[in-house]
């Protein structure tokens, strides 16, 4: 399975490319996370996904933000 790492400044930019994902069928589902402009934090999921998939996906996650912490 291929991973893809998508790393948008602009969440704008971001929210078009997850709407544009939706509306041609490509998405099965996701896990977010948002960072508020007063500091919380707020997750969830969308989708038909399972917890393996949920996992997975978060497992993923994680692996990017430290690759991308280390090799930058």
């Amino acid at each position: 399975m291929e991973v893809k790492l998508l790393n948008v400044n602009d969440c704008a930019g971001m929210v078009k490319y997850i709407e544009n994902k939706y509306k041609q069928g490509e998405m099965k589902g996701f896990v977010i996370g948002i960072v508020c402009n007063d500091g919380h934090f707020e997750t969830g999921w969308g989708g038909d996904i399972n917890f393996l998939e949920k996992l997975g996906l978060v497992s993923t996650i994680d692996h990017d933000i430290k690759y991308s912490v280390t090799n930058d």
